[in-house]
């Protein structure tokens, strides 16, 4: 069973993940960590909101609330919202990919876009998109990240949180 959840590096989906997925944000807003351990790694949830002209990624379970801060170049800010909204997940691994910071982990990223979750789960058929995905995926596998996109509404208190950071 061990090896059959090492694919490339990666591990095999199962409904048994998407159950204890479900578990993970059971508090609004907290310190604690409510992850259940997945494959013996360490957690870690990102939440993630990109405006017009600004994107803000933070980790829930620590202190460090602004990890992913940066301004959207020119070109960025004509981008659909969706494509913005993914531009804060690549930002944020190829950052990880710099500093090695995030190694070795589970990400489970929560944004309030349905495109991303899409896009991290299937793909896309815009080659543009797909580009940038598979570099995301490329920069995951060789840091030994998997991410498992979730998606909030924009009335959550973790989504109004990084919605005002990326709008200030």
């Amino acid at each position: 069973m061990h090896n059959l959840r090492q694919a490339n590096g990666a591990p095999i989906r199962s409904v048994l993940n998407d159950i204890k997925v479900k578990t993970v944000l059971n508090n609004l807003i907290t310190k604690q960590v409510t992850v259940p351990h997945l494959r013996g790694v360490q957690e870690v949830i990102m939440v993630s909101d990109a405006s017009s002209f600004k994107v803000v990624a933070y980790d829930l379970l620590t202190s460090e609330k602004d990890e992913v801060n940066m301004l959207f170049t020119e070109e960025e800010r004509g981008w659909s919202s969706g494509l913005r909204e993914l531009t804060a997940v690549k930002k944020a691994v190829d950052m990880w990919f710099v500093t090695k910071k995030v190694t070795n982990k589970h990400v489970y990223w929560c944004n309030d876009s349905t495109n991303v979750v899409a896009f991290l789960t299937k793909g896309s058929g815009l080659p543009h998109v797909q580009k940038m995905i598979f570099d995301i995926a490329k920069k995951l596998q060789q840091l030994k990240v998997v991410i498992s996109p979730i998606h909030l509404s924009r009335t959550d208190e973790r989504i109004q949180v990084a919605d005002e950071r990326s709008k200030v």
